[in-house]
């Protein structure tokens, strides 16, 4: 766990690779959000119910609102992701592409 949990702090995008129980970790899932709010798109599917989880990752990255539907209506999070939706997002998306 803190092996997975400090690599995420550096790169978040290893969140794709940990197993489907670390995926399902707050914390683990909390520091990946921080460090790139696209990995929100790996997160276990009851996180990305998670208020807090989806409100930091548009902060960090608003293009991550297409990861949590539904937070859609959630008006200060739409208006979170919208303050943070720039250019930067389809740049951070290229240098860290999906391996499927």
């Amino acid at each position: 766990r803190g092996l997975i949990l400090e690599s995420v702090r550096r790169h978040g995008w290893v969140l794709q690779f940990a197993a489907s129980d670390l995926r399902a970790r707050r914390d683990i899932v909390l520091a990946a959000v921080r460090q790139n709010g696209h990995c929100l798109q790996y997160a276990a599917d009851t996180l990305k119910q998670d208020r807090g989880i989806v409100l930091t990752a548009v902060r960090q990255s608003g293009a991550a609102l297409k990861y949590a539907p539904s937070f859609r209506d959630d008006q200060e999070i739409v208006a979170t992701a919208a303050r943070h939706a720039n250019i930067e997002d389809d740049q951070q998306t290229r240098d860290h592409p999906v391996i499927s």
